[in-house]
């Protein structure tokens, strides 16, 4: 028997991703139902929970919502329908189980890491939901967790960070499998442009995760360093707290968390659009009998947006005193941006016009609901880009309104499309197409009503996070019955869902009741398992691209530690510029012996690989064997240095830090390098130790030598460029 959540089959890891993000999307929408109930009714007994909360909880007495818990309930509906809900549902679950079969191949490329994805992703949905238990409860920064706020937060912003840092590590192994998957396992005779578009969503969208995660994951770790290490990389000087200076507070800069958080959070967007838009194109083909328009176009403006979404992210940060240039830049991106989803949405609509015959399937319906959605959605942004327009409607519900048509009906209509169209692949069964109808036009109109109440709130100026609702503002209270429009939409939302609910569980309780494939579709994704090919060996170098699926595995891997380090460094940069003193550690003794270390392995290495390239007879000579020594040493030093330096930090916290402010951030950032590049330096060690377990092919050690030299030379050029930076740049 085999062993539960083990399997790193398609359908096993997309089946599990499915059934934990749609718990957490459920989790998400009970929350927000409190959130629009205290909004609509503020300071009133939500119906039914005043028995279960006595006068005297810190959260809900008597069933009313305290100004915090409403905080902290909005900022966790955010975290967990942007970090564990939709992201995972387009990408972890639709990605993983139908990427692999569309493109001709049983399984993934990196089975393995797939399982291990998933369960990264649990262990940040339990470290973030465990912060309802730790102290005060949850972080009530928002989804945004902005500093200084997050620096002096209580506990639960803590485990947050530690939530964050479980799903970069799921999102960082989930893209570099399906990336590998896409490039490497792809049937013979199909190049990248005769992939189905639905792919090359996946594909881009998996680059922006590889690639504009890092930098929050290093904010992360800054932040953690302030929370727990006496730094002050994002509080500023002078923080006042409950009416004091904080102690020992300044050398900081606030603005530092919002530049390294936005560089995600903006293409995060695109992270959930553009899987959306593979999803309707799929439907429009399939259910429309409809050719993709111009699929050259569709996909030359997936690449483009993908591209630019990394270069808007400042438009959100107009009001913090960027400078007319900076503005301008942003603003002028931001427009340029349209442009691309300007030409997809024209494209999903020509599509719809040459469709041969339309069926009017649940599917297809809610494949249409998105596009007024997504066009609605894109219009509203665009006062937002543009800074004269943008700083009046700043942090007012208008923006709320925006983002939500972005990133919720559209993109949950494509989720339900492809639930029903995929349904009967994965089951045998299909869904009621009559409740599937009826569940699409409720919730289309509940959407409309509690966004577009948003979108006119926001033109009043009604700001938002009012926990009130805006009943004790002037301007706000002569609009405030649109609150209550919202929530009443919001709950019939919610019996919409019910609907759907009912329908899954009576299809799910009857007997398989439908032919393989009822909808007549010509894809690979819809053939017999045993009509695809196995995936290629990890260590086999294909003719088609040239090199092994380890070898671009590693790469990617490396691209997003470079964006990680590359974050940190900035940061560095930013501070330092920023700093009227910051001493040079000059104590610091174990650089120079790392980088020894590290090209010692270096050199070892590459004459190893080198050796059995030209000779397999060479691949256990005394060159093999010594690196092999060396790199066994790396998991117990990297280990060792982060037990050391932990133990120093959490030493001179308990006997506080001596010297200026400076000096906490200057001690901090050479501990974070210390213990970073440690880490990195054991994840040699596994890399290592992960290809020598799976090589089991003709050649093996050329592989493992290959990549472990590829690692541990990026290593050392990062160790060069901290040492550059910290002691000639700035010496």
């Amino acid at each position: 028997m085999a062993i539960p959540f083990t399997s790193g089959t398609p359908r096993a890891v997309g089946r599990d991703y499915l059934v934990t993000s749609a718990v957490m999307l459920l989790l998400a929408f009970l929350l927000v139902l409190l959130i629009r109930w205290q909004l609509a009714y503020p300071e009133t007994a939500v119906p039914g929970l005043a028995g279960f909360f006595d006068g005297n909880h810190p959260w809900m007495p008597g069933g009313v919502l305290m100004p915090r818990f409403y905080n902290q309930l909005a900022g966790m509906h955010g975290t967990i329908m942007v970090f564990f809900a939709i992201v995972p549902l387009l990408v972890g679950a639709l990605g993983n189980a139908l990427v692999p079969s569309m493109i001709g191949a049983q399984g993934f490329a990196l089975p393995g890491m797939a399982r291990a994805s998933w369960w990264c992703f649990v262990v940040g949905i339990g470290l973030t939901l465990y912060s309802f238990f730790a102290g005060d409860g949850p972080a009530s920064t928002g989804w945004t967790a902005y500093a200084p706020l997050s620096s002096v937060e209580p506990a639960g912003q803590t485990w947050w960070l530690l939530g964050i840092a479980g799903v970069y590590l799921s999102s960082l192994l989930l893209s570099i499998n399906l990336i590998a998957t896409i490039v490497q396992c792809r049937r013979p005779g199909m190049g990248f442009m005769q992939m189905p578009y639905f792919v090359w969503s996946q594909l881009v969208t998996c680059f922006l995760l590889l690639l504009a995660f890092p930098p929050l994951a290093a904010a992360a770790a800054l932040q953690l360093m302030d929370r727990l290490a006496g730094s002050n990389f994002f509080v500023p000087t002078g923080l006042v707290v409950d009416g004091s200076v904080l102690p020992g507070s300044g050398g900081g800069s606030a603005l530092l968390w919002q530049h390294l958080f936005w560089f995600l959070a903006h293409p995060e967007v695109y992270v959930i659009l553009l899987p959306a838009i593979g999803i309707v194109m799929e439907i429009y083909y399939v259910h429309g009998k409809a050719q993709p328009w111009s699929y050259r176009s569709m996909v030359g403006a997936t690449l483009l947006l993908g591209f630019l979404s990394m270069l808007v992210w400042a438009h959100h940060m107009f009001l913090t005193g960027m400078g007319a240039t900076m503005n301008a830049f942003f603003q002028t991106t931001s427009v340029i941006v349209s442009l691309p989803s300007i030409m997809m949405g024209m494209g999903l609509l020509m599509t719809l016009w040459n469709a041969g015959r339309i069926r009017y399937t649940a599917a297809m319906c809610y494949a249409l609901a998105f596009l007024p959605m997504f066009a609605l959605g894109g219009f509203t942004g665009i006062p937002l880009a543009l800074a004269a327009t943008n700083v009046p409607l700043h942090d007012t519900n208008y923006v709320v309104g925006h983002f939500h048509l972005i990133a919720a009906p559209g993109t949950l209509f494509a989720i339900f499309a492809a639930l029903h169209h995929w349904f009967p692949k994965f089951t045998g069964r299909t869904l009621n197409e009559t409740l599937g109808k009826l569940h699409c036009a409720i919730s289309l109109v509940g959407m409309t009503g509690v966004f577009g109440a948003m979108l006119l709130q926001g033109l009043a100026g009604v700001n938002r996070r009012l926990y009130d609702g805006g009943m004790t503002y002037a301007h706000a209270a002569d609009v405030h019955w649109l609150q209550k429009a919202a929530t009443h939409s919001a709950f019939l939302l919610a019996a919409a869902q019910l609907l759907f609910l009912f329908n899954l569980a009576w299809t799910l309780s009857r007997a398989k009741n439908t032919a393989a494939n009822p909808w007549d579709a010509e894809g690979s994704d819809w053939k017999p398992e045993d009509e695809l090919l196995p995936a290629p060996a990890s260590t086999t170098t294909l003719p088609q691209t040239g090199f092994h699926t380890l070898r671009l595995a590693t790469l990617l891997l490396i691209a997003a530690s470079a964006m990680f380090f590359g974050a940190l460094f900035s940061s560095y940069v930013f501070l330092r510029e920023a700093a009227a003193e910051w001493p040079v550690m000059t104590d610091v003794v174990w650089w120079p012996l790392v980088s020894l270390y590290l090209a010692v392995i270096v050199g070892l290495f590459l004459f190893a690989w080198w050796s059995t390239r030209k000779s397999a007879a060479l691949s256990s000579g005394i060159i093999g064997i010594v690196a092999t020594f060396a790199v066994n040493l790396a998991a117990p030093l990297g280990i060792g240095m982060i037990a050391l330096q932990l133990s120093d930090i959490f030493g001179r916290v308990r006997s506080g830090i001596p010297g200026p402010e400076a000096y906490h951030n200057a001690y901090a950032y050479d501990s974070l390098m210390v213990q970073l590049i440690s880490l990195h330096i054991a994840i040699g060690c596994a890399i290592f130790w992960f290809v020598r377990v799976r090589g089991n092919e003709a050649a093996p050690k050329t592989a493992q030598y290959e990549v472990t030299t590829v690692w541990f030379a990026f290593l050392f050029c990062v160790l060069f460029a901290h040492h550059a930076l910290t002691f000639w740049v700035y010496a």
